[in-house]
């Protein structure tokens, strides 16, 4: 397991009306665990984040800005 450090997540428009926030700084150790600590802080997010407790094939996820 990864030691947790701070990861930035930019959100897309429609994500980021929803959380009331561009942007968000969550402690993760994995992808996995920061996205579980984006929807435990912004439970809004769960629903369109999480399908069926895995990611929801309908998003994209970017890692790192290249």
């Amino acid at each position: 397991m990864s030691a947790p450090v701070t990861v930035h997540i930019e959100l897309a428009h429609l994500l980021a009306e929803l959380a009331g926030a561009e942007a968000v700084d969550v402690q993760a150790g994995t992808v996995g665990q920061a996205l579980a600590e984006l929807t435990a802080r912004h439970p809004t997010l769960a629903s369109l984040v999480w399908r069926d407790g895995h990611f929801n094939d309908q998003l994209v996820a970017f890692l790192g800005r290249d």
